[in-house]
């Protein structure tokens, strides 16, 4: 079963991705690719007319974000070193990551559950006839939906902003 265009076991996946891409393309080109799909980072949009990116693309490195319209906290930081092969070509080694502050957030959520649970045990371990099983289940089940939230979202912008990498990459000069 796919969802997204990705299965299941993918979408679930741990909000973190490493990829790899190769080309036979040299890499001043692919680093000229790279920039020509890069824009300033900004605070504000109100152009729907853009770069497919926005970021910074330095000597061989860049750390992009994919620029949408819509709001989704979960998009990907996408850094990424460009190499020259041994074999000839270019090798682009890219770390696809949370947001720091979106990270801190969803960690203090997932813990959130976890201090309730602890404190609800405590409850039910000193009186009796108390069960903590409510609140057990309470905390898995928040928990869980935080993560599905997290990975489900970040996943599915990770590959959308892969796709559109590999088409940045790959593209000949004459746009095809």
């Amino acid at each position: 079963m796919r969802l997204f265009g990705l299965s299941i076991r993918d979408l679930l996946a741990f909000p973190y991705r490493l990829a790899v891409l190769e080309t036979s393309t040299p890499v001043v080109r692919v680093l000229k690719r790279i920039e020509q799909a890069v824009e300033p980072r900004r605070l504000w949009r109100f152009s729907r007319v853009h770069r497919d990116f926005e970021g910074v693309v330095s000597r061989n490195n860049f750390k992009i974000m994919r620029i949408i319209h819509y709001r989704n906290s979960f998009l990907p930081v996408i850094a990424g070193t460009v190499q020259p092969r041994l074999q000839g070509g270019t090798r682009v080694e890219i770390t696809m990551r949370l947001n720091k502050a979106v990270a801190a957030f969803m960690m203090l959520w997932a813990c959130v559950p976890l201090a309730i649970l602890l404190y609800a045990g405590l409850l039910a371990s000193g009186a009796p006839g108390v069960s903590s099983l409510p609140a057990l289940v309470f905390a898995i089940a928040v928990f869980c939906f935080a993560y599905v939230i997290c990975a489900g979202a970040f996943n599915v912008e990770a590959r959308r902003a892969l796709d559109l990498l590999i088409r940045v990459v790959e593209t000949n000069a004459d746009g095809t």
